[in-house]
């Protein structure tokens, strides 16, 4: 309805109740001198839409969240969906409906969304509601691939690993690490699990000279990630020192001549296998040689029955 202001009246203020929220209205002003009008003044304007009362998720996977809200009262174009992704870029999504599906979102992560109630048009004068924000989480997913897996020590039948997992391809809570391995060649696969915390592990019990296939993968409660390889030939280095009380038995000897006999398993093949021996022979001139020496004629008067002698 047309309201009027006297022309002493020092309030110049207006209020025009009863109207619709986002509709756009246009507003004339003239003056009048007894029966004779001015040239009218004419201005648009629009009010602010209402807000929505709330932000429902109706689905929600690992990488996708559909959101829902009831309509507001009131005219309006359309709502606007903002969020933040993973890596904090801006998004702005615009639809005409009451709904809208987010795409593309990361596993296991809070993302907070905005709706915001739009009306008009950058060209029709656009009024935006006051923004309304909830928090959902999208469901967990298998773990990225293990990154930086690569060995740090490695002995003839033991090789120490270390990896790593980026916190933003975990893709929700990591239950364990697994390393499978086999000989290159062999269909026998062998496996040992690590707690989630741990980022180092030793494999035992390999075969040295002999190469290997080692696969890591991280396991949530979904299931497994993609493998990551690493192909090591274990090394071959000398036999562990046998023990002080390891010593060869001498079998006979002659004057000339010396047999000895020892054990296979006097050496350990820890180390690789054993292929070869080598005897060292060195005469021991630490000690002194003079009771070697031959007895003398009268040396064997003492004996009855005389050993070999030596006559000078």
């Amino acid at each position: 309805p047309d309201q009027q202001k006297a022309a002493n009246d020092s309030d110049r203020l207006v209020t025009f109740t009863g109207l619709v929220p986002g509709r756009l209205y246009n507003i004339t002003v003239w003056t009048i001198s007894k029966d004779v009008l001015s040239q009218p003044l004419q201005r648009q304007d629009r009010l602010y839409p209402e807000p929505i009362t709330g932000i429902n998720a109706t689905h929600i996977s690992d990488t996708e969240i559909t959101l829902a809200w009831a309509s507001p009262r009131g005219e309006y174009n359309a709502f606007e969906v903002q969020y933040l992704t993973s890596e904090n870029v801006f998004i702005q999504n615009l639809t005409l409906q009451n709904s809208i599906t987010i795409n593309d979102l990361k596993p296991h992560r809070n993302y907070t969304f905005t709706v915001i109630v739009r009306s008009g048009t950058e060209s029709s004068i656009l009024r935006r509601s006051l923004p309304v924000s909830a928090i959902f989480t999208t469901k967990e997913s298998i773990p990225g691939k293990v990154e930086k897996f690569e060995p740090i020590d490695i002995q003839p039948s033991d090789i120490l690993f270390e990896w790593s997992l980026p916190t933003a391809e975990q893709n929700g809570v990591i239950r364990k690490f697994t390393i499978t391995y086999e000989q290159e060649g062999s269909h026998h696969t062998s496996s040992k699990d690590f707690d989630a915390h741990e980022f180092r592990g030793i494999i035992r019990q390999l075969v040295p000279g002999r190469t290997y296939i080692f696969k890591i993968q991280a396991e949530t409660r979904v299931g497994f990630g993609p493998e990551t390889m690493w192909k090591q030939k274990m090394p071959i280095l000398p036999p562990p020192k046998p023990s002080m009380q390891v010593v060869p038995t001498e079998v006979c000897k002659s004057s000339t001549t010396i047999q000895i006999r020892f054990r296979k398993n006097y050496f350990s093949e820890a180390n690789g296998p054993v292929i070869s021996y080598a005897i060292i022979v060195a005469e021991d001139d630490s000690k002194n040689a003079s009771g070697l020496e031959m007895p003398s004629w009268r040396d064997v008067q003492a004996y009855s029955v005389w050993p070999p002698y030596q006559v000078m």
